[in-house]
């Protein structure tokens, strides 16, 4: 964790400046320097505090998977829900109700039929004010028990069939928020890095501007995949193989690498995200690497993939739209997350998770009342907000990422660009928020 440790300390004024201000549009900053902004919201300068909460139980039902191949993401979401809930608490809750931690297993995330079954129990027994979920991989039946239940929900599914589902039918989805991009934004967004990176000079690719895919066969990795393969085309790279590989399967990449190995691209790209594949692929590539950059979806940001890649995730390039920033709010998080918990945060559920409790909280006293779910809702679409993966400004019901799909920083959520690199990670794309420069993986030959 040195690595770490050294790259906080190179962010820059301007920097911090911006990750200070951001929420100038009409937001509020959540989490920042010095702990979190708790119960007592401010607006315009004139605390909040009492009102049609006071002394009542506000039930923050958590729904995630604790047990099954997603059990690490589960744990990562609970640790930053209370971490919310306790700091919300401390500073006299919302309107003076107290908050409640509910924790629900969300189990198999594969299974419409446990998807169901899970939030069916929510609704029916639970009475829960709100439900946070990191994501669903078989997003639908949870939307549709929240939409008929009419109850709050916020997750983080990163799906762009989410936007078309709202937008055919805001009336019945009112109250349900994607609080990070889609996954289409992953495709462009790496796509175009890569393309920048050879123009920059940066990275001269020793059989041009040539791409292996392996898609992951799950809606998320095939839409990313599928993106990721239109947007590099479009920029002139040629795709030199395409394969699809059975997501949170796959244990032998030998097959998948021998093509790659036989086609020497310049460069390969993976979309399969569960932590323990992409370990394995480290592994077997840096037993008999080809001198090509590898990028790996979401993975290495994971805690458990350095615990089974080890020394071979070195070089790994990874990104993430729902990110911990390297600024002060995400590096002060941290801090407070292993002063808590004895462990690093990763860099992704524990810090997307946190958001979504304190932007509710945040926009339930604003609202007057949190038990009117609805103008809770309208509150959440009117009200940017600075969390500590960037600013939430969900007025469609999805947020927006920077810059692929928006330009302002300060409305939308960063996509990160990082490498594993000596236990730690450097981000080095988009600017202002890195920590870092590019550099070839250590199986790159050099100059």
């Amino acid at each position: 964790m040195v690595a770490d440790d050294q790259n906080r300390r190179r962010i820059t004024r301007r920097g911090f400046v911006r990750a200070t201000t951001v929420a100038g549009a009409g937001g509020l900053v959540l989490g920042g320097i010095g702990g979190a902004l708790g119960g007592h919201a401010s607006a315009g300068g004139q605390t909040i505090s009492g009102g049609p909460a006071r002394g009542q139980e506000l039930r923050v039902v958590l729904a995630a998977p604790m047990t099954g191949d997603a059990a690490s993401w589960g744990r990562e979401s609970k640790n930053g829900a209370l971490m919310a809930i306790d700091e919300i608490n401390a500073n006299g809750g919302v309107l003076g109700g107290t908050l409640k931690y509910v924790e629900v297993d969300l189990g198999d995330w594969n299974d419409p039929a446990n998807v169901r079954q899970v939030f069916s129990r929510i609704v029916d027994t639970e009475s829960p004010d709100v439900i946070v979920c990191p994501a669903v991989n078989a997003m639908g039946p949870d939307l549709d028990v929240v939409a008929d239940a009419g109850v709050l929900y916020f997750h983080a599914s990163t799906r762009e069939d989410w936007r078309t589902i709202y937008h055919k039918n805001p009336q019945r989805y009112w109250g349900v928020f994607q609080c990070d991009p889609a996954e289409t934004a992953y495709g462009t967004g790496v796509g175009q890095f890569f393309d920048q990176l050879v123009n920059s000079g940066e990275f001269r690719p020793p059989n041009g501007k040539t791409v292996a895919i392996a898609a992951g066969y799950d809606p998320t990795g095939s839409q990313i995949a599928k993106t990721f393969q239109a947007k590099i085309k479009e920029l002139g790279w040629e795709v030199v193989s395409f394969d699809t590989v059975q997501s949170g399967q796959i244990t032998d990449w030998g097959p998948v690498l021998s093509k790659v190995r036989q086609n020497s691209p310049s460069v390969f790209f993976t979309s399969d995200y569960f932590p323990p594949d992409n370990a394995a692929l480290a592994k077997q590539w840096a037993a008999a690497p080809i001198p090509a950059l590898v990028y790996q979806h979401y993975a290495p940001s994971d805690p458990d993939y350095a615990k089974l890649a080890g020394s071979a995730g070195n070089g790994i390039i990874w990104s993430s739209v729902l990110a911990l920033l390297v600024d002060p709010i995400g590096n002060d998080f941290r801090d407070r997350y292993r002063k808590r918990y004895h462990t690093a945060a990763g860099w992704s559920y524990a810090g997307g998770v946190y958001d979504q409790v304190k932007l509710w909280a945040h926009c339930a006293a604003l609202s007057g009342d949190p038990k009117d779910y609805r103008r809770v809702a309208r509150t959440v679409e009117q009200t940017p907000v600075r969390g500590v993966t960037g600013c939430l400004y969900l007025d469609k019901h999805i947020n927006a990422a920077y810059p692929v799909e928006q330009p302002d920083p300060t409305l939308a959520q960063p996509q990160i660009i990082a490498q594993v690199r000596d236990g730690g990670h450097t981000v080095f794309y988009p600017e202002p928020y890195t920590n870092g420069k590019f550099q070839l993986p250590p199986w790159m030959p050099k100059g």
